[in-house]
């Protein structure tokens, strides 16, 4: 017999996938457990009540870039409708206070993100296996992958370089948790921390912000810590080496032909590198302000400039509301012995959203998800204990 739990598990397990997948397993979730949810009692002081509540605002404020014909509102809409569906699985059929259920969806996360970073590595160094398989086909990805660069599994390099350093981040907090477990382990460790290198230069990046503050908050074994100080100067060195492209493009053509006569590749091979003017005018917002979207929401790479183009000044505002209600919410709610996991996990969020749209991203939007269904219990419960004490 399958327990609740196994089925957790493989939702957590499934999430890591292409988005498609994440949807199609949550409404098979819904089948198998709608006479649980019928007899379940709903909870009406539930926390994600509030987010579904903040969905539905922006939902309806994707109508204004709907009404000029803007596709990326339109699938604005699509993504927020599909984030009210999940969090209403986490609210009646995912109890997150329970500690076997907690850890077996982050377990299924975790498996998830060890089996795309492994696909990240193979692929990197054999691409042509890439074209092979149709990995293409499977996680939607147009672009193949590049000798020293792979999506693994994933819908964009990038995407798979994110969910790689939060597997890092979440490989110490398992290990905070569970006494043992075969599958956290070290050699699946030096996997996720290996896979960004070979994903994109903004993972890159995020791994040189990210792994101090794993040093610094973690009790990391000894084998760990000379491992990611190690990892860290080489990500610094490569960080130091992409601004350096960005904004001194005239040395382009002689890192290429160095690299290219030690290793046979140009660096141009690898990474599409411009100069850092082009990187800046992602963030150049100046026409974008008004009311009325003015569209070409594809040429701004980041979360602000797409809400801009696709639905003007509102959209902004109520994206701007989105994403100050899951973090605030989360941190007013999360626990002491949590609170650096959950700051970490919202640091990679909001860095993921400055370079890309992750807004309604179903990976993240599961996580936030379990975390709200898990600490709003524990806030409950804390008030609850607080006035009893008072009154006595």
């Amino acid at each position: 017999m399958i327990h609740r739990r196994h089925l957790i598990c493989l939702l957590g397990f499934v999430s890591t996938l292409p988005s498609l997948y994440f949807y199609a397993a949550v409404g098979v979730l819904y089948f198998l457990a709608l006479t649980n949810i019928f007899q379940a009692k709903f909870r009406r002081d539930h926390g994600l009540l509030r987010v579904a509540l903040v969905f539905v605002i922006f939902a309806i404020s994707t109508f204004i870039g709907i009404a000029s014909d803007q596709p990326e509102a339109r699938l604005y809409l699509i993504r927020a409708l599909f984030g009210i569906v999940i969090i209403f699985y986490f609210i009646l059929a995912v109890d997150a206070r329970d500690d076997s259920v907690y850890n077996a969806y982050l377990l299924g996360v975790f498996s998830g993100l060890v089996i795309n970073s492994f696909a990240v590595l193979v692929f990197a160094f054999s691409p042509e296996l890439f074209q092979v398989l149709r990995v293409d086909s499977f996680s939607g990805y147009d672009k193949g992958a590049r000798l020293l660069r792979s999506p693994g599994l994933q819908s964009g390099t990038d995407t798979a370089g994110y969910l790689s350093i939060f597997g890092v981040l979440l490989y110490f907090y398992l290990k905070q948790r569970l006494e043992a477990n075969w599958i956290v382990s070290r050699k699946f460790f030096l996997i996720l921390l290996t896979a960004p290198i070979f994903c994109s230069r903004s993972a890159m990046l995020l791994g040189v912000v990210v792994i101090p503050f794993l040093l610094w908050r973690w009790h990391i074994g000894r084998v760990e810590k000379v491992v990611m100080v190690v990892y860290a100067a080489v990500l610094l060195s490569a960080a130091i080496t992409v601004l350096g492209l960005l904004f001194f493009p005239e040395t382009i053509s002689w890192i290429s032909a160095s690299t290219e006569l030690i290793s046979g590749v140009p660096v141009d091979a690898i990474y599409a590198v411009g100069d850092g003017d082009s990187y800046l005018a992602q963030f150049d917002f100046s026409r974008l302000y008004s009311w009325a979207p003015i569209g070409d929401a594809q040429l701004y790479d980041n979360l602000p400039g797409k809400l801009l183009a696709s639905m003007g000044l509102l959209g902004l505002a109520v994206g701007v509301v989105v994403m100050g209600y899951i973090v605030f919410s989360l941190l007013a709610i999360v626990n002491y012995q949590d609170r650096a996991f959950v700051v970490l996990f919202l640091f990679i969020f909001l860095f993921a959203n400055a370079k890309n749209s992750y807004l309604f991203y179903p990976f993240f939007l599961g996580i936030i998800s379990l975390l709200h269904s898990r600490f709003i219990g524990g806030v409950r419960l804390a008030r609850s204990t607080y006035l009893g004490r008072q009154s006595a």
